[in-house]
């Protein structure tokens, strides 16, 4: 009787074990307006962030969000399984090193320059800036894409202190997403720098550890998808005042 007891044991802990799939860890970093920390402690929020928690509620997905520096959360996505990291550009470089799920957000990149220099004869494209001090950050798919195609790049260690950088005179251009940009203007309350030139269209995505499952990575896709067909992704946007 005690091994059959017992084998009813096993068997019924390999069916809850079984109900439901592992708890996804979803790891990110501060980059507003996409993903932020939020009002309370551990909290985090932004457009991004609202998308992929709504994806994992339709996916019936357990999950838990958390906010690392960048450099960390992308090493965590590739070495932890069950760990996906937003919001993440797609690039060449980082195609086989994630299994990608999106894109969930838009975001163009953007040479942000002094007002005063804004003024100048405008170049229409960015080869016409291989010989300035251009600013990014450290991990930021931005710095490769410009050191890849020979740009002067300064590397910052968090994309906040190039504002102020600029504003010195120790760079002639920052580059950063257009809302990214916009967003920490705002936050430092900084005057006298404006968008000059849009050099790319980059969209950002979930990138998850290599080994989940690709019927997995086709189901949230596909959720993802009809989300952006029924208005729900574009719903987000302008709750957090912007247009997708």
């Amino acid at each position: 009787m005690r091994l059959i007891l017992s084998m009813i044991g096993v068997c019924c802990a390999g069916l809850v074990s079984a109900a439901g799939p592992r708890p996804l860890a979803l790891v990110t970093e501060d980059y507003p307006p996409f993903n932020m920390p939020g009002d309370k402690p551990g909290e985090v929020r932004g457009i991004a962030t609202e998308i992929v928690q709504q994806l994992m509620l339709r996916s019936e997905r357990p999950y838990q969000i958390k906010l690392y520096p960048w450099q960390r959360a992308i090493s965590m996505a590739q070495s932890t399984p069950d760990t996906c990291v937003f919001s993440m550009s797609r690039t060449p470089e980082r195609e086989a090193l994630y299994s990608w799920i999106g894109p969930l957000v838009q975001n163009n990149w953007v040479l942000f320059a002094r007002e005063t220099d804004a003024t100048a004869a405008v170049p229409g494209k960015i080869e016409d800036f291989k010989e300035k001090r251009i600013g990014s950050y450290q991990g930021d798919a931005i710095v490769a894409w410009l050191q890849a195609r020979g740009y002067k790049v300064d590397v910052a260690t968090r994309d906040d202190l190039n504002p102020r950088k600029l504003l010195a005179g120790r760079i002639d251009f920052w580059a950063t997403g257009g809302l990214i940009g916009q967003h920490i203007l705002r936050q430092q309350q900084i005057d006298g720098i404006v968008p000059r030139l849009t050099f790319n269209h980059s969209s950002m995505y979930l990138a998850c550890h290599r080994d989940l499952p690709p019927d997995e990575v086709k189901y949230l896709n596909h959720q993802l998808q009809q989300m952006r067909e029924d208005g729900s992704i574009a719903a987000i946007y302008k709750r957090n005042g912007y247009l997708p």
